[in-house]
């Protein structure tokens, strides 16, 4: 099935919603709209029509200096324009690997600054984040790994009890 993309898609710096209200006067708001590639399901907020990676940009713009990321186990903090350019960096590692439009970045990892980095750098190129659970063993990754196709793993040495890379050599 083709969904067709509206005419005139919402730029980076348009703040200005997409396409028209979904009202049905008859049945009240409607949950979906098949004029559009995406919809915000009836909501009276529309959506901003932005990338995850375009939104931390506007937002690294506007507001440098303001926190944005903290990780207190790390002991890390950073703000908008920190993480903006710390993203950017791991964008272009993530290039520099051979990452492509497209392809997939497996992390396992519990929660970090890392991992929210791989999030918006491989939004950045285009490339699809695969989250893998951090609870799985050796046979749940190699499943995981095989059927996302992943090109890439990134993952923590270990956590409490599990060694993740006792377990990566074992797949």
């Amino acid at each position: 099935m083709t969904i067709p993309v509206p005419s005139s898609p919402v730029t980076p710096d348009d703040d200005k919603p997409v396409g028209p209200r979904m009202q049905d006067e008859a049945v009240g708001p409607r949950l979906h709209n098949d004029d559009l590639a995406y919809d915000s399901c009836g909501s009276a907020t529309p959506l901003l029509g932005l990338t995850i990676d375009r939104a931390l940009e506007r937002v690294a713009r506007a507001h440098p200096d303001v926190e944005a990321v903290v990780s207190r186990p790390q002991g890390l903090r950073f703000t908008y324009g920190e993480f903006d350019r710390i993203v950017s960096r791991a964008a272009k590692a993530f290039l520099a690997l051979g990452i492509e439009k497209g392809d997939r970045v497996a992390v396992w990892s519990t929660n970090n600054y890392e991992w929210v980095t791989a999030q918006y750098a491989t939004a950045r190129i285009g490339a699809i984040l695969v989250t893998v659970n951090p609870a799985y063993r050796s046979n749940e990754l190699e499943y995981v790994l095989k059927q996302s196709r992943a090109k890439v793993l990134m993952l923590i040495e270990s956590f409490k009890t599990s060694n993740y890379l006792d377990m990566l050599y074992d797949v």
